[in-house]
C-alpha cells in the first residue's frame, strides 16, 4: 500500500477539517510545487510519512496520512502530477516549496490525523 499526505496548511481546525472535507469526499493533498510540476510526495508506510511531515512542515498545519488507491493515483497522473516514492523522510523545506492541491475522491479512505 502507498500513503500521500494531507494537509490544511494551518487554515482549518480538526472539526472544521472532518466536517467540510471527509463528508464533501475531497482533500488537500500536499504537493512540492516548482516551476514546471506539481510533485506529490508517496511514502510505503504512514509511520514514513508522519516522520516527513515532522521534519518538513510547521507544526500547527493540521497534516495527515491517506491510503492512496489505484484510482486515486490515476486522478493525479491524469492531472499531470508527478508521484515521487520517498524511501526516507527527507528534509525538503529548505529546498521545495510546499503547497496543496485538492482531490476529489470517489471512495472512502482511511484517514490518520495529526500524525
Amino acid at each position: 500500500m502507498a500513503y500521500c499526505l494531507f494537509c490544511t496548511q494551518g487554515h482549518m481546525t480538526k472539526k472544521e477539517f472532518r466536517e467540510e472535507c471527509s463528508s464533501g469526499k475531497w482533500l488537500p493533498i500536499l504537493v512540492m510545487r516548482t516551476e514546471e510540476k506539481i510533485i506529490v510526495p508517496i511514502f510505503d508506510t504512514a509511520l514514513m510519512a508522519g516522520q516527513f511531515v515532522k521534519r518538513n512542515l510547521p507544526q500547527n498545519w493540521l497534516c495527515g496520512v491517506v491510503d492512496l488507491q489505484v484510482k486515486d493515483a490515476q486522478l493525479m497522473d491524469d492531472r499531470g502530477w508527478e508521484a515521487i516514492k520517498f524511501t526516507f523522510p527527507r528534509k525538503l523545506k529548505d529546498v521545495v516549496d510546499f503547497d496543496v492541491e485538492i482531490l476529489e475522491f470517489e471512495l472512502n479512505h482511511k484517514l490518520r490525523i495529526d500524525i
